[in-house]
């Protein structure tokens, strides 16, 4: 038998249905229908982690998770549940936080029933088979040792490690053989006997939740509940009592430098509060996260990369222990002249606390937090069903049952003193100052289970004093009214809706595609735009130039449009192998004003210097992170580089970066910007005319664009650009061409290539930069016999007297060359390498009639 334990909050898009029970045995169970889910998932989440650990045997919690699954009374062979899922179009996982463990499990629709007597029988008699224990504590360790390179894990970890040592936060929570099986056996311990202590102790049915999706009815769904997990044995366990603040005075007050694995600079600022999860209605730490976070005029943000000291901030609440402590974390990524001035942007942040508390809370900010996030779970997008069982049963027992869906939109609870309250913990003596870069560190420790070196010392009184005094920055003050908040949610009414996108409008420009929304009827849209040209990656000089162009014009919208993201409207602006992608998407009502600012700064983007450098400097220790980075996405990575046709590895890409400049981007990105056919796809809660509409504010934006679709795709050379029969030579693209080149830039879909064993693939059999690469000291100087190779150089390489500037070029792009080739409409690559080498000229056979 089983409880109702009444209604939950839906969201009004949400076309599924719940049931919240309990049964006898104190097992909470959330049941949802869905009639079109072609997959059924369940989930247990036990309330019990790896803060229960015993000292002696760390990391145990995590250890039980990998033993539960080899086999139970019912299915005694070990592999009888994985394979089951397996091979019936599933897939199954778990994980182990800091007070839940969580096991989950997906498979299609047709076979939940079987698929959950397999998965209920773990949780009611498990074998935990002695013969596979050392197996699973070497897949443990394996584990550990897959994560002693993250930064991500290094630093989660000797955060822990600096707690007080006699609290359970200071743990090793992943655990490895040394504290699961060395450490204990040297001291006596039966770890097996300890693991089924530990599961005897812990997992009882009243410590578990339960998430049922399928297809069946609520009825058939309880009933398999029923049946399958009655039988789960209830101890009557008691969950673990508040372990109290893992952050004493002893602790607080602190600076720490860390040397990070990859190349990195950032400042981190910590602060231990009171859990809110009893105030989700008010939502305390929310609303300071939204003001300390914001990136538009005002902010924290705004002000640092005013003063080129940062690049980015992100601020946020980490639950620690339910009801107990959790921490505010502000993350700020630091330019080479803010990692110097690390005090002065502590500085900063005090400022800006300061102020917000001298405006005090205001309840307007709060009611726009509130009204986003409503508008977010009215039109909340369906999830994945596994992610979905997996998130709801790790939170069943941490709200009452009417909020177990809507408790991280719910903020209808105007709580000023529980903000306050936490305003007030944001004290510089509150604080852990943690910095991570590269270099030397006189006197380091070395975290024990990582090998994380660092360096730790408090912070001086006179430090202290200077932060908490501060005077007042004008430049910091509350965020405007945000206003992208959409007024209009209707949806457009359209009389016979094409079941696929439908071509709208083509011309020698472009073309538009359109499909209207007939299925989730939310007040969204989505605009894609394709703007294709055959420069974005011709080479590497292009392919880095189209990268830095897309990350300064993001850097240039990051307050403008911050207030969009906001209010759930986004866009994209990404290079790709074919030109460069452009994507608008959000509530329908304020789009337009959202694309028509995007489309307004991209044809017009100043290039700021200091910007350039800093995005420049970010983007090179992007690309040598590279080796650093997981094995699976190192090999994804050269896996594409092996099968695209125009592909750049890092270290090529470093060698161009380092001699571009803002005036290379300047004089590129007219010339690139002026040679696209754009293709646009219209998606969602919009009309026909209005796709139109959208299509002609693009095109408009593009006005100079003129080459045509081919052009862009194609490349073709024109007849008269045709190689000449050369005797000796079998292969055409060794032929002499017509206009004097030794191969045609422009020949790359009629001329292709056969590659050399001996040679490294080319994504083109050479690359449009017609001039030889600068030497530089730290990566040395090309062969000649490489650079002969790979670059087959256009007659335009070579000087000539004739003095045609590559101003005058650029100012007339549909010059047509006395070549004739089709690709005339576009300037002599050369005349484009001219503008950064004024003293190279091109060749009278070359040059623009």
């Amino acid at each position: 038998m089983a409880t109702d334990l009444g209604p939950v909050n839906v969201s009004a898009s949400d076309d599924r249905t719940y049931r919240f029970i309990q049964l006898d045995n104190g097992l909470l169970a959330l049941l949802i229908h869905g009639d079109d889910e072609d997959k059924a998932a369940a989930a247990v989440s036990v309330s019990v982690g790896s803060l229960s650990d015993p000292p002696e045997l760390q990391g145990l919690a995590h250890f039980l998770e990998h033993m539960l699954f080899l086999g139970t009374a019912k299915y005694p062979n070990e592999d009888e549940y994985s394979a089951f899922i397996e091979s019936h179009g599933g897939s199954q996982n778990a994980y182990t936080s800091d007070s839940c463990t969580n096991y989950y499990f997906v498979v299609s629709h047709e076979y939940l029933r079987p698929a959950l007597d397999r998965f209920a029988q773990f949780f009611i008699s498990p074998l935990f088979d002695a013969s596979c224990t050392e197996r699973e504590l070497n897949a443990v360790h394996s584990e550990h040792e897959k994560n002693l390179k993250q930064d991500a894990w290094r630093f989660h970890q000797l955060n822990r490690h600096t707690c007080d040592p006699a609290h359970p936060y200071h743990h090793f929570s992943t655990g490895s053989k040394d504290t699961l099986h060395t450490a204990p056996q040297a001291a006596g311990i039966d770890v097996r006997q300890a693991l089924l202590d530990f599961h005897a102790r812990h997992y009882s049915s009243n410590m578990m939740s339960l998430v049922l999706i399928g297809r069946e009815s609520l009825d058939q769904l309880q009933e398999l509940a029923i049946e399958m997990f009655s039988g789960v044995p209830n101890t009557n366990a008691q969950p673990m009592p508040p372990p109290g603040q893992p952050l004493g005075p002893a602790q607080t007050g602190k600076r720490f430098k860390v040397i990070p694995v990859r190349q990195a600079r950032s400042l981190q600022l910590q602060f231990q509060v009171p859990d809110d999860t009893a105030h989700f209605r008010a939502q305390p730490g929310h609303y300071l996260s939204h003001l300390v976070g914001h990136e538009g005029p005002g902010s924290l943000l705004s002000f640092l990369k005013s003063k080129d000291w940062a690049t980015e901030l992100m601020s946020g609440f980490s639950t620690g222990f339910k009801d107990d402590f959790a921490f505010f974390t502000v993350t700020i990524e630091l330019t080479e002249a803010g990692l110097a001035a690390a005090d002065d942007i502590v500085c900063a942040y005090f400022q800006y606390v300061t102020m917000l508390r001298a405006c005090g809370v205001q309840k307007w900010i709060f009611d726009e937090c509130a009204q986003l996030r409503a508008l977010a779970f009215r039109y909340k997008d369906k999830v994945r069903a596994d992610s979905y069982c997996s998130s709801l049963a790790r939170v069943l027992r941490d709200y009452p049952p009417q909020h177990v869906l809507d408790h991280p939109y719910a903020m209808d609870d105007w709580r000023p003193d529980l903000i306050a309250a936490v305003l007030e913990q944001l004290r510089p003596e509150n604080l852990r100052l943690w910095i991570r870069t590269q270099g030397e560190l006189p006197g380091a420790l070395t975290e024990p289970y990582y090998g994380t070196q660092y360096t730790e010392e408090p912070l001086t009184p006179a430090q202290l004093e200077a932060w908490a005094r501060a005077p007042p920055e004008p430049a910091l003050s509350m965020p405007p009214p945000n206003e992208f908040i959409p007024t209009d949610l209707t949806l457009r009414v359209h009389p016979a809706p094409p079941a696929v996108p439908a071509l709208l409008r083509e011309d020698a420009r472009g073309k538009v595609w359109y499909k209207p929304d007939t299925r989730f009827s939310r007040p969204r849209a989505v605009i894609k735009v394709a703007l294709v040209t055959p420069l974005a990656e011709a080479d590497p000089t292009f392919a880095v130039i189209s990268r830095l162009y897309v990350d300064l014009l993001k850097e240039s919208l990051a307050e403008y449009a911050y207030a969009a993201e906001l209010a759930s409207l986004h866009y994209t602006f990404d290079s790709t192998r074919y030109g460069i992608e452009l994507g608008v998407g959000g509530y329908t009502d304020k789009l337009p004003v959202l694309l028509a600012r995007v489309l307004e700064r991209a044809v017009a983007l100043p290039v700021d210097p200091a910007k350039f450098a800093a995005i420049k400097e970010k983007y090179k220790r992007a690309l040598m992170n590279f080796k650093a980075q997981e094995p699976y996405m190192q090999l994804t990575f050269l896996t594409s580089m092996v099968l695209s046709e125009r592909c750049y590895a890092q270290h090529e890409r470093l060698v161009e970066l380092e001699a571009l400049t803002p005036e290379h981007l300047t004089a590129t990105m007219p010339l690139l910007l002026s040679r696209m056919f754009t293709e646009t796809l219209v998606l969602g809660n919009m009309t026909a005319a209005e796709a139109l509409v959208v299509d002609d504010v693009i095109k408009s934006a593009f006005a100079g664009s003129t080459l045509s679709y081919l052009a862009c795709v194609h490349s073709l050379p024109s007849p008269d650009c045709q190689p000449r029969a050369t005797a000796g030579r079998s292969h055409r693209l060794n032929a002499p061409f017509l206009c004097g080149s030794t191969s045609c830039p422009w020949g790359r879909t009629m001329l292709t290539p056969r590659r050399p064993r001996s040679t490294r693939r080319r994504p083109w059999p050479f690359t449009f930069r017609s001039v030889p690469r600068r030497s530089h000291s730290k990566h040395g100087s090309r062969s000649s016999a490489r650079s002969s190779r790979a670059r087959a150089l256009p007659s335009c390489a070579q000087r000539s007297s004739l003095d045609i500037s590559s101003t005058a070029v650029l100012a007339a792009p549909a010059a047509r060359f006395t070549c004739s080739s089709l690709c005339s409409p576009l300037p002599c690559r050369l005349c484009l390498t001219s503008a950064f080498s004024p003293s190279l000229r091109p060749s009278r056979r070359c040059s623009p009639t």
